[in-house]
């Protein structure tokens, strides 16, 4: 089914392709696979699933942009899960680079979305209607929010209730200034904020401890009332320290009651940690990729290094997948990916296979190109080991010359496979991480994923090509697994966005 959409003068054209129909209403048709191409729209944003419409089918939900710095029409979508059609959309004033974190705060039954980006955007909507709840940053003008020294906001963290309101408050951090170009050394300090979940009023901020930059997406370690916020700061090319401070202090202005996890000289702290108990003694610990090519792990009781691993030569920015790989033990395993290079001149990919209860890397992998792309961890044939499911770019030869090519990958190790899920040539990703999820018992799944028109599969910046053309397709797929199957790890950042295993 083709079908043309008009918005605000701006073309829409939805691809739906579909094998079952239910109905021939176009509002009513449930598709087992569509596709939908936002013209002019790109985005780094990773997409979200909440039944909005409330007819028993999660919805979609992502962030996107137009040109940088540029206002854009579909800044926030929301898709009907059941047919690619559009239920609302939100304008922008930049580029929304976060990934949408759902709560119900206006108590209807249905999830609402938080979402930020460049420009200091950060704004909560209706998750029904569309409606925007409120906007963080409100002045016109291309740069007003650099003069408010104002930068990027990430992705945030819903905590209780810390002003007596009623309304579940926002954990997140803002900066990292996109003007400036990489290697620039005087850059601005990135804000650590507890903001109010009722209006985004700020309740308490902190600059980083150590005044550099920040590109994190906070996480909360531990249980309520004893809850302990991750923090990190530094960037592509500044040094950076990954903190903890307790939530109780955060909130009184107790700065100084911060706690040094990890440093590094090199290169800051930029993808968010994972918790999950890696030594088995029942509580949970940090993992944390550093840009500089490293994993490691740390108790989460002390915060003493468990272990870590270095990969020479590389950056990685992405989170590890985590799961039970390999062996016969309890243990959780690692699978982790590393650019080779030096941001943004990446050549290649190195993939470590870490046994979790050593620290040993016991398997390497090459791949050919880099993305930002994190991983989704499911046990696909219910063996009880795990397989890794990833967005990668590749190429292939068309007429003798090299094009860019995207493949979804499923990495099954304890049977020495690598399977290719999808592949499409032309287009790539390099920044979205794909949301997996089951459908039914009878093993079916859905997969959405975004690509983009590319010209090249080497990572953005690190020739001089063609600007591909701007757009965007987002795709819902189904794949079948056993009856028995289980997703470990199905989206950014895991269940609820909390980075829990």
């Amino acid at each position: 089914m083709y079908n043309i959409l008009t918005n605000n003068n701006m073309l829409i054209l939805s691809i739906l392709v579909s094998t079952l129909f239910y109905s021939c209403n176009a509002d009513t048709t449930t598709l087992k696979e569509w596709e939908i191409t936002i013209l002019d729209h790109t985005t780094s944003s990773s997409p979200n699933r909440a039944d909005l419409n409330s007819d028993g089918i999660d919805d979609i939900i992502l962030g996107a942009g137009a040109d940088e710095w540029q206002p854009c029409t579909y800044g926030v979508l929301a898709i009907n899960g059941k047919n690619g059609y559009i239920l609302w959309s939100a304008q922008a004033n930049n580029q929304l680079v976060g990934s949408p974190t759902l709560k119900d705060i206006n108590k209807d039954g249905v999830k609402d979305v938080l979402i930020g980006g460049r420009s200091a955007e950060l704004m909560l909507i209706d998750g029904k209607s569309g409606e925007l709840l409120w906007r963080f940053y409100n002045k016109k003008g291309k740069f007003a929010s650099r003069e408010d020294t104002l930068y990027n906001f990430f992705n945030g963290q819903w905590v209780e209730d810390q002003n007596g309101d009623e309304f579940d408050d926002i954990i997140i951090c803002n900066g990292g200034d996109a003007v400036l170009p990489a290697g620039v050394k005087n850059r601005p300090p990135g804000k650590l904020f507890l903001l109010s979940g009722k209006d985004g009023k700020i309740l308490q901020q902190i600059l980083m401890p150590d005044r550099e930059e920040t590109y994190f997406s906070p996480v909360i370690l531990g249980a309520y009332p004893n809850q302990k916020i991750l923090f990190g700061s530094g960037g592509e090319s500044r040094k950076g320290h990954l903190y903890s401070i307790a939530l109780s202090d955060f909130k009184k202005g107790m700065v100084e009651n911060y706690t040094v996890i990890d440093s590094s000289q090199l290169k800051g702290f930029i993808a968010p940690p994972i918790i999950a108990d890696m030594n088995n003694d029942s509580i949970a610990d940090v993992i944390i990729n550093t840009s500089e090519g490293k994993t490691s792990v740390y108790d989460g009781n002390n915060f003493q290094k468990i272990w870590e691993v270095t990969c020479p030569d590389t950056e990685t920015y992405s989170q590890p997948a985590i799961g039970h790989f390999t062996g016969d033990d309890d243990f959780l395993d690692i699978f982790v990916q590393y650019a080779k290079g030096i941001y943004p001149h990446y050549n290649s990919t190195v993939l470590y296979l870490i046994d979790g209860k050593t620290g040993k890397v016991i398997k390497e992998l090459n791949e050919e190109r880099f993305s930002y792309v994190s991983p989704l961890v499911v046990d696909a044939d219910a063996d009880g080991k795990d397989e890794v499911i990833w967005s990668m770019v590749t190429d292939t030869l068309i007429n003798d010359k090299n094009v860019s090519r995207f493949v979804l990958k499923q990495f099954d190790f304890s049977n020495e496979k690598v399977n290719n899920l999808y592949s499409k040539t032309y287009c790539a990703n390099f920044a979205s991480t794909p949301h997996l999820s089951l459908i039914d018992k009878q093993g079916n799944a859905e997969i959405i994923y975004i690509t983009s028109p590319a010209v090249t599969s080497y990572f953005p910046g690190t020739t001089s090509f063609q600007k591909p053309k701007m757009e965007m397709t987002i795709h819902k797929k189904q794949l079948k697994f056993s009856p028995n199957a289980t997703i470990k790890w199905g989206n950014y950042m895991g269940k609820d966005m909390r980075s829990h295993y």
